[in-house]
């Protein structure tokens, strides 16, 4: 025996009270499925700030002012030397420089990474919001960075041929590539060069335009693969 049960009609021209809601559009990222919409989603969805609070930008712009000589006291003074600074061919910012030098004894490579810590000093409001965001951040589209761009693209940047406070190690090798002496101190250069992977293995696989050109450095360049080699052969 089958029995059915008779469901209770409903009248769907009978209106249905819907609660209302409110809701706040608060930033508009773009077309939908567009590259640039689509990396903003991206990074909201993993809680990346892309933007500064008021009081830390106003503290990136009291800081970002040109290397001063009461900046300078304490300080090892590598303007005069042949440093130049070696990244990708899109890179927006310079955290590091190199020179290097031969001697009869061996090699001397000086290695100098920007000073963030002269303008974000501990407990500041930069200092406080560059260790909550630990690094800046790449995507495929722009770059969130650790630092206001004051800072990020500007001092903390080792933009060639301008004055920049560094942290600077000097190493000293022999000729086998075994490090024999060293010595760490704040530091301020000039870089002399903005070059990029690219134009350097040009240089080393004897691009002669390329030499030509950059022809103040070509010797150093030829120098750190020569040193490069040897600590590739110690590891």
């Amino acid at each position: 025996k089958i029995e059915t049960i008779e469901e209770p009609i409903v009248n769907v021209s009978e209106e249905i009270e819907i609660p209302e809601t409110e809701g706040e559009i608060i930033e508009v990222l773009g077309r939908q499925f567009t590259r640039v919409a689509e990396v903003k989603s991206i990074a909201i969805a993993n809680k990346i700030e892309t933007t500064f609070k008021n009081e830390v930008i106003a503290r990136a712009e009291e800081v970002a002012v040109p290397v001063t000589k009461s900046a300078l006291i304490g300080r090892r003074d590598f303007r005069e030397d042949l440093t130049v600074t070696i990244d990708g061919e899109d890179a927006r910012d310079f955290d590091d420089a190199v020179e290097i030098e031969k001697t009869k004894s061996g090699y001397v490579l000086g290695v100098h990474i920007a000073d963030v810590s002269y303008y974000a000093q501990e407990n500041s409001a930069l200092d406080i919001e560059a260790r909550k965001r630990g690094t800046s951040v790449y995507l495929p589209s722009f770059v969130v960075p650790m630092l206001p761009e004051h800072l990020s693209n500007g001092l903390c940047s080792l933009n060639p041929n301008c004055d920049r406070l560094t942290m600077s190690v000097i190493i000293e090798f022999d000729l086998d590539g075994n490090i024999t002496n060293y010595r760490i101190s704040e530091g301020v250069i000039n870089s002399k060069y903005r070059m990029t992977y690219k134009k350097v293995l040009g240089i080393l696989k004897g691009d002669t335009k390329l030499s030509e050109e950059y022809s103040e450095i070509t010797d150093s360049i030829h120098i750190m693969n020569e040193l490069r080699e040897k600590l590739k052969k110690a590891v």
